[in-house]
């Protein structure tokens, strides 16, 4: 029997911009979902695949991971680092790797929380074939990602997002690769770019066997945007979350709790509140009367979401407070305050799928409900309403009464009455 690789590179370097108003202070991997962060449950997936040994790419910049997962103890598994000094792609982080790569390595991002999924039937072909193994799934959108050109199993060439009606199949590739390193000196050749790994595999290909395994019906899951954070939560919810309330937790006979909720310790919940699971609630939290926390929702520690307050597939971090708001298909950073009557629009008038700006350009989510992307350290005053897909940046203040139909930088403070007294004062 071959024996089967046992090492795997994560990449974890990014800069994270395209994440913006979060991963200012963490690795966005380092976003928690039940209580671990995204990594967590990479790493767990690669110690069920017999993965004995990583190599974890990351930034100087930021220690994050290096803080939590230090050596791989607590995993099972031997951890080492290699550092990428600039964000030039994907071939340049693992060429950083390089001299730490065995003989055959597989190469994954930092949130592949399904990753034994892909590798059990890569490593099942593998024992068939030996050598470089890809993953393919087909996409409706082949044009959003490297495609396949294919012959039976065999890789002859990956096109990197394809002109519309020029794709060469419609078998997008998976982020997960089994490689050799004899890879090396095909990248090493190629001058960094965003599609440098996939050329450096092409021309691979074209001198040795590479082969695709494909899968149909695969959840697949990437990081690049802070809305990804919904699916990945959902997907760990319908897969981890079970049903459990600390007997520490101070339940009103008068609240409703219904399906799969997990309530932390010290949590009061009042009368006439309704939570619907899967929905977690952290420790050290109040939950006020008449408040209604629909499915998918998880509420951090230490957070209080008061009367009348209504949160819908949400994702609040720690020390957030809430009073009579609607917060829906949003995400918030630790550390913001909310005003009476603060309501985020969820979905757009027209019902088209709602757009957002990254980095300048304008980003269709592909989400028919998608609320606001809160910073760390945000404060609103009363009835501010915030449209669908707008971000607001870490520290900012948001005064009474404005409405927020573009994204806030950083540090910003916005009052809409203050601007009109001064264009009043000028005119």
């Amino acid at each position: 029997m071959v024996k089967k690789p046992s090492q795997a590179v994560i990449l974890a370097a990014g800069a994270n911009t395209r994440f913006w108003p979060l991963g200012k202070e963490k690795h966005k991997a380092m976003y928690e979902i039940l209580g671990k962060p995204i990594l967590h449950y990479t790493l767990e997936e690669l110690k069920q695949c017999g993965i004995k040994e990583v190599v974890m790419v990351v930034s100087p910049h930021d220690a994050s991971i290096q803080s939590y997962v230090g050596n791989g103890k607590k995993f099972g598994i031997r951890i080492q680092y290699a550092i990428q000094q600039n964000p030039l792609g994907m071939g340049d982080a693992v060429l950083a790797a390089k001299h730490h790569l065995q003989d055959l390595f597989f190469v994954l991002n930092a949130s592949s929380i399904n990753c034994a999924e892909v590798i059990k039937p890569m490593l099942a072909l593998f024992q068939k074939c030996p050598t470089s193994i890809l993953v393919a799934t087909p996409t409706k959108q082949p044009w959003l990602y490297g495609i396949f050109q294919l012959q039976g199993n065999k890789v002859l060439s990956i096109a990197e997002k394809p002109k519309q009606g020029t794709e060469p199949s419609n078998l997008r590739v998976v982020g997960v690769y089994l490689l050799p390193k004899d890879l090396i000196p095909f990248l090493e050749n190629i001058p960094a770019s965003d599609d440098s790994f996939e050329q450096a595999i092409t021309a691979y290909a074209r001198e040795n066997p590479v082969y695709a395994v494909t899968l149909k019906n695969l959840a697949t899951f990437s990081l690049k945007y802070p809305w990804h954070l919904f699916a990945i939560s959902k997907y760990l919810m319908d897969r981890f979350l079970k049903r459990g309330i600390s007997k520490k937790a101070k339940i009103s006979k008068k609240a409703v709790i219904e399906g799969n909720v997990a309530i932390g310790d010290n949590t009061r919940v009042m009368d006439y509140a309704i939570i619907k699971g899967p929905c977690t609630i952290g420790s050290n939290c109040m939950i006020g009367n008449n408040t209604l926390i629909r499915q998918y929702s998880s509420i951090g520690d230490n957070c209080m979401v008061g009367h009348d307050t209504e949160i819908k597939n949400s994702i609040i971090y720690d020390d957030v407070h809430f009073h009579k708001n609607f917060f829906g298909e949003s995400i918030v950073d630790d550390g913001c305050r909310f005003g009476a009557g603060t309501i985020t629009a969820n979905r757009r008038l027209d019902r088209q799928t709602v757009k957002t700006v990254v980095k300048g350009e304008k980003i269709d989510t592909g989400m028919d409900f998608f609320g606001t992307i809160c910073g760390r350290n945000v404060k609103t005053g009363i009835n501010t309403s915030i449209m669908p897909g707008i971000k607001i940046g870490n520290g900012c203040i948001i005064g009474p009464n404005t409405n927020l139909l573009e994204d806030v930088e950083d540090n910003a403070t916005l009052y809409a009455e203050f601007k009109q007294m001064v264009k009043k004062k000028n005119d």
